[in-house]
């Protein structure tokens, strides 16, 4: 891939520069459908309007020696 910056003259600075405009991530997220949500309380209390999207801790995140 070649690519030319006027303001720059070294061959390699441009040749890097080239480089960097190659896409490194693209993002897919797929369509969601919900069918019920919390009650307003309730979502304040687990931190989503979706009960799909709660996804409880491992009980081992629990235990007083991972708290400390």
């Amino acid at each position: 891939m070649k690519h030319y910056d006027p303001m720059c003259e070294d061959e390699a600075l441009n040749e890097y520069i080239g480089q960097l405009r190659v896409i490194l991530a693209r993002a897919y997220v797929p369509y969601q459908c919900y069918f019920i949500k919390y009650p307003l309380p309730e979502a304040l209390e687990v931190g989503t309007l979706f009960p799909e999207l709660v996804k409880p801790w491992p009980p081992f995140y629990y235990d007083p020696v991972a708290g400390s």
